[in-house]
């Protein structure tokens, strides 16, 4: 099994959560690449999902982490979302983010650098990026590094430098620092 076969998503039954999507470009992968396997992990005890995807309940942090670190590609297909932490989990974790135009992705996401977008609800657009990953491994990990030099940035001190600049630019300070 090609590690690149290894893909990992969130479950959760609200539909703008995109996994009905998810799921749909899954399928239609798995047509052209039947060694592909995806797990979903959730807080959900009965997804109605197919038997022969792996599904991990109330995963513990710790087995969360080992689940990010096992998987080559995040899938996040959500139709809406407010933000979106499991992106940036797996990003830190290397997995290519195969993502839909929402949540972080909107401020964070670069396709093609740091992660793979496609909008909300483009279920072959989905298709594409991840057939990408498989097709383009050296690319793939470029992405991945990308990535997680991206979630990097995201700490304390870049935040609060970043707010106080916007700060100063409200009050009309100097924005130069």
């Amino acid at each position: 099994m090609s590690i690149l076969s290894l893909f990992l998503t969130l479950y959760n039954s609200l539909p703008k959560k995109g996994v009905k999507c998810g799921l749909d470009a899954y399928n239609l992968l798995k047509k052209k690449y039947p060694k592909v396997e995806l797990t979903l992990f959730g807080l959900e005890k009965n997804p109605n999902i197919s038997g022969e995807i792996n599904y991990i309940y109330a995963p513990s942090r710790h087995q969360l982490s080992e689940l990010y670190s096992e998987s080559v590609v995040f899938l996040f297909p959500s139709l809406e979302e407010g933000w979106g932490l499991t992106p940036l989990e797996a990003m830190t974790a290397g997995c290519v983010v195969v993502g839909t135009n929402t949540g972080c992705m909107i401020d964070l996401g670069k396709n093609k650098e740091n992660v793979l977008i496609s909008e909300p609800g483009d279920v072959q657009g989905m298709v594409n990026n991840l057939t990408y990953v498989i097709e383009n491994p050296e690319e793939a990990k470029t992405i991945s590094f990308n990535g997680y030099n991206t979630v990097q940035q995201l700490n304390w001190e870049n935040s609060s430098n970043e707010f106080e600049k916007q700060l100063l630019k409200i009050v009309g300070g100097n924005d130069e620092n």
